[in-house]
């Protein structure tokens, strides 16, 4: 297995790459699985990434996600696990995009949460993101809040990840700009209608020169 998965490795070029676990038994009907089994980001060179897909597996029997399979009556010898090795994203701002209102349903509501950095901090909900609830028919941003944005999560240049403090500012400006939201809240839609149902999706932000920079969508 380390044999077939250094090739695959060499063939993606060797670079950073994130590590990602996805089980069996996640985002069941009757209960969410997120955060349960390890994710290991920016990850370097072939030792530090037969280590972090050890972890991951491993990550399926820790205490944390026995107990709550137990709790959730789900049956402890069924369950698997894939590891997701990907190309790591360099992202300048991350988040997470409800194409559905998940607090009160409604259907023509869609909600982006923005921070600058890695997404991490978003998902892991160690900071307060900036906030966008916006109308989907006339696309027009109903509520925007910039967020605290505690800290920045971003690659260590031998692998890993750290956590900074941002820089100080007295105006902060929104994590994205208007254009970038716009692109976004098209790119949303779009993969609502593709699937034909509410959609949670990660996304990133890199810039490419344009106003509106490059989005890529992460889950």
């Amino acid at each position: 297995i380390e044999k077939r998965i250094l090739e695959a490795y060499q063939a993606l070029g060797n670079g950073a790459v994130a590590v990602r676990s996805s089980a069996t038994a996640e985002d069941l009907p009757e209960a969410a699985f997120a955060g349960q089994q390890e994710t290991f980001l920016n990850i370097v060179g072939e030792e530090q990434l037969i280590r972090a897909v050890h972890g991951c597996w491993e990550s399926l029997w820790s205490e944390r996600a026995i107990l709550y399979r137990a709790r959730q009556n789900v049956e402890q010898s069924t369950v698997k696990l894939a590891i997701v090795v990907r190309q790591m994203v360099p992202a300048e701002v991350a988040g997470v995009m409800f194409t559905a209102n998940p607090i009160t349903g409604e259907r023509n509501e869609l909600i982006i949460d923005a921070s600058p950095g890695l997404g991490e901090a978003v998902v892991s909900g160690i900071v307060t993101p900036d906030h966008s609830l916006v109308n989907k028919r006339p696309r027009q941003i109903v509520e925007q809040r910039i967020g605290k944005r505690e800290v920045v999560v971003r690659p260590r240049p031998g692998g890993g990840t750290e956590q900074v403090l941002p820089g100080e500012s007295s105006t902060p400006a929104a994590s994205l700009q208007p254009q970038a939201l716009s692109k976004l809240l098209r790119i949303g839609i779009a993969i609502e209608h593709h699937y034909g149902t509410p959609q949670d999706i990660e996304w990133a932000w890199v810039r490419d020169g344009s106003a509106a920079g490059k989005f890529l969508i992460l889950q």
